[in-house]
């Protein structure tokens, strides 16, 4: 619940803690924690850290254009020890290849352009995109490195809903919290959570990170969340390679991350997912 902290429904679709033959179980919580170096990077859901940065350095706004095409190089991203030429020059590339020209954050935002997304990294600063994704409520270990906008740092579930959800609360981070009270027929114990929350970002950052997150649904990558009925925004995500997606969103009420991963039985490394849209 968007402002209180409250986790309200929490699901995973393999059997948690136990093991058998023939059964895909996981033995820890995939909401929560993602059992060491699995789990699932956070792809281009990660981009709204980078946007939450570049906005409140003063250097950017919603109207701000950038050279769209595909793919750009930047001397930041290099990485000469890559078997993928694009990428040991510092290679950025589109989903799809995809060039856009000069287009603004909002097109940006909807469209998840890449090598737009790269250049606000570099001017905000990739310590400023991962101090950015911490104060809003990401909780597992991140880096700064100019690659952390593509989502390379592994998530969890319950990071992404809860930065999320301080973004609906227009800049309030809540601590989130599973068990609202406790109580016994004794009454003897009577427990209620209480509510933890610190203003993180302003409330102007905020409008304009909505403003900007809207997009995706309205006309962006994710134009199937409009049958929600209800003012929406939120952001779509797959990783290079296709190791995990995501769609993280929220209505003004409440927050929701929903991601997908896989787990090979045989070597307990990451499966490629198919067939994953943009």
């Amino acid at each position: 619940i968007n402002g209180t902290g409250n986790v309200l429904a929490m699901a995973q679709n393999r059997e948690w803690g136990t093991s058998g033959k023939g059964k895909t179980t996981y033995n820890y919580n995939v909401g929560t924690d993602m059992g060491g170096t699995i789990g699932m990077q956070a792809g281009s859901t990660f981009k709204i850290f980078t946007l939450v940065a570049a906005l409140g350095s003063g250097k950017v706004n919603l109207e701000s254009t950038f050279d769209g095409r595909s793919p750009m190089f930047f001397d930041e991203f290099k990485d000469p020890g890559n078997p993928d030429p694009v990428l040991a020059r510092g290679g950025v590339n589109n989903a799809g290849n995809e060039s856009y020209g000069s287009i603004d954050v909002l097109r940006a935002t909807a469209s998840s352009v890449n090598t737009v997304y790269a250049q606000l990294n570099l001017l905000a600063t990739p310590e400023a995109t991962m101090k950015a994704a911490q104060a809003l409520g990401v909780r597992s270990d991140l880096a700064a490195n100019p690659g952390n906008v593509l989502g390379t740092d592994y998530v969890t579930v319950l990071d992404m809903a809860t930065a999320y959800a301080t973004i609906a609360a227009k800049g309030t981070y809540a601590e989130p919290y599973i068990v609202r009270s406790v109580t016994n027929v004794e009454d003897t114990i009577d427990i209620t959570a209480q509510k933890v929350t610190k203003r993180v970002f302003s409330e102007a950052i905020m409008a304009d990170t909505i403003a900007a997150m809207r997009t995706p649904i309205q006309y962006g990558t994710a134009r199937y969340a409009q049958n929600l009925g209800r003012p929406a925004a939120g952001k779509t995500g797959t990783t290079l390679g296709s190791r995990s997606a995501w769609f993280d969103g929220f209505v003004p009420q409440l927050a929701t991350a929903v991601g997908i991963f896989g787990v090979d039985p045989k070597t307990g490394g990451e499966l490629v997912l198919k067939n994953l849209p943009n």
